[in-house]
Formats: structure tokens, C-alpha cells, sequence
């Protein structure tokens, strides 16, 4: 009896710390990005790698056993912006611990074991126009627990 109450014990112990890493604030920096840009004197789209490196605070707080809302505070921004996949204003986290949400034009997807993420933006790509209104991205890099 006394060995199953420990189990027990290890596992509800176990189970709140790993749900705790999955809620909190986590800073996220970009390591590597790249995307297309159009070229007017070449009519065509072009491949590119960005070197400004964004970073984001992103927020996940519990509102049900497996429900999140998503935050995500931009650098030089201090309101933090709901981040949501369109009418549903809460997340789960998927059997192999990602989630994901989109704010704007930009798609996040985040693994909360690893802390890596990415993100995708397809603006200016696929609206047909070929200019350089809209630089279409992908991005990917890691984030740490600040709370």
C-alpha cells in the first residue's frame, strides 16, 4: 500500500511540474530566418536571409485542464496581443507538446519540451501583387522560461 501512495505521490508531483512548464511567460529570440522578396528589374521572386533576429514574451495561461490562451508581447510593444487560431481563443497542446496560433499574418508554432518555435509568414506571396509591400518569412529559434 505504502509503495502505491508513493507512485501516486510521484506521479501527481511529476504531472504539475511538466503542466507548470507549459504555462508561464517564456522569452523567444529568432536564430535564423529567411524568406523571398521580389525583384523589379528581374520580375521574379528572389530568396533572402534576414539578419535582424526578432524577439517576442510569449504567455501561456491555463483556463481548462488542457486549455490556453496565448499571449504575445512584440519587442518595443507593451501590450501584449492575443494570439488565436481564428474564433477560438483557446489553444490546446498537442500530444507531442506543441501548440501553435496566429496573430496578424504571422503563424507561431511552439514545442514546450524542447523550447524551440517557429513561425511563418506567407503575406505578399501568394496576394498576386509582386511587390514589396509584403516580405513573406519563415523563422525558427528558441525561447526560456522567464516566469
Amino acid at each position: 500500500m505504502r509503495m502505491k501512495s508513493i507512485a501516486l505521490i510521484a506521479v501527481l508531483l511529476s504531472t504539475s511540474a511538466y503542466a507548470q512548464l507549459k504555462e508561464g511567460s517564456f522569452a523567444c529570440i529568432e536564430e535564423w530566418s529567411a524568406g523571398g522578396k521580389f525583384s523589379p528589374s528581374k520580375k521574379r521572386w528572389e530568396g533572402v536571409i534576414f539578419q535582424d533576429k526578432k524577439e517576442f514574451v510569449v504567455k501561456l495561461t491555463r483556463t481548462h485542464i488542457d486549455a490556453y490562451t496565448i499571449t504575445i508581447t512584440k519587442t518595443g510593444y507593451r501590450t501584449p496581443s492575443a494570439c488565436a487560431w481564428g474564433d477560438y481563443s483557446e489553444m490546446a497542446i498537442s500530444d507531442n507538446n506543441t501548440t501553435g496560433c496566429k496573430l496578424d499574418s504571422t503563424e507561431y508554432r511552439f514545442h514546450l519540451e524542447t523550447l524551440k518555435f517557429i513561425t511563418l509568414d506567407r503575406e505578399g506571396f501568394l496576394d498576386g501583387k509582386n511587390n514589396h509591400d509584403e516580405t513573406p518569412y519563415i523563422a525558427g529559434g528558441t525561447c526560456t522560461k522567464i516566469d
